[in-house]
């Protein structure tokens, strides 16, 4: 995690003590769908790459509080490096009810640089490997650093996935109601600081950071020139 674990625990106590709502992803998506409101009380927890302190530190915290979690996996790394889960870790998480297990690819390489076979390859091949392995449908997929192009975003929806997410991307770029491009709140060190925390909760981050990209022409991470 980006955060230590005396902050995210802080962090899911606000989330309580305020009246904000838990939903899954899998829900938001639907609502999306089917262009019903969602309040603005609700917000969708995820997380990436299935480093250990997810399932060390942030589970046991989310299972406290009985959230609902997306874990978006790369699978390259588990049973292989220490700072990664095992398959025996996953298969346990993915057994409990709040959490959804997402592909994220499988070597964590941003898609944009790689040829169209190569991009294909991680999409499909990180779905069907964890669907193998698990036992049950992978249906969400998350962009390894948020890079991504309509040819990449065709062939995640030609996959068999419903939704994808990325990030906070410039002010144009991406239509807000894409299910294959849901922006996210990327919930860093400065997080630690309780008014900054507030502000990404309110709905206003995302299109405050879209704005401030597009005024002053950055590129977020999307195309190989940004790596």
């Amino acid at each position: 995690m980006s955060i230590n674990k005396g902050v995210f625990l802080k962090q899911m106590v606000y989330l309580r003590r305020h009246d904000y709502q838990v939903m899954s992803l899998e829900e938001a998506v639907e609502a999306m769908r089917t262009g019903r409101r969602v309040p603005d009380n609700r917000v969708a927890l995820t997380f990436d790459d299935g480093h250990r302190d997810f399932y060390e530190i942030a589970y046991p915290i989310i299972k406290t509080y009985r959230y609902n979690v997306t874990a978006f996996i790369f699978t390259d790394l588990l049973e292989k490096e220490s700072g990664y889960l095992t398959w025996s870790e996953l298969k346990e998480l993915q057994k409990d009810s709040l959490v959804e297990i997402g592909a994220h690819s499988i070597s964590h390489k941003p898609l944009t640089r790689l040829s169209h076979s190569e991009a294909e390859r991680e999409i499909v091949m990180s779905k069907s490997l964890l669907e193998e392995r698990l036992g049950k449908p992978v249906t969400l997929f998350a962009y390894p650093f948020g890079a991504l192009n309509e040819s990449i975003k065709e062939v995640v929806k030609e996959s068999g996935y419903t939704a994808a997410v990325g990030t906070a991307y410039r002010r144009g770029e991406f239509k807000d109601e894409d299910v294959y491009i849901l922006k996210r709140v990327f919930v860093s060190k400065l997080s630690r600081y309780p008014f900054i925390y507030r502000f990404m909760l309110s709905g206003y981050y995302v299109p405050a950071r879209e704005l401030i990209l597009r005024i002053l022409n950055i590129r977020t991470p999307r195309d190989a020139m940004n790596y």
